[in-house]
């Protein structure tokens, strides 16, 4: 039976620049005062470290 593809493994959350990646739009995000984009943001990079 073949694996399924997850939206998770879809984006890349699983790689390195998928983690880093929004990480870094986290952070720049929140250091240009985009308030609602950035914590979807650090959501999102959470989520990708806690499951790496």
């Amino acid at each position: 039976m073949p694996r399924r593809r997850t939206i998770i493994r879809h984006i890349g959350l699983h790689d390195p620049l998928g983690r880093w990646g929004f990480t870094v739009l986290a952070a720049f995000a929140l250091l240009n005062g985009l308030i609602l984009p950035g914590l979807v943001c650090t959501a999102i990079a959470l989520y990708a470290w806690r499951n790496r």
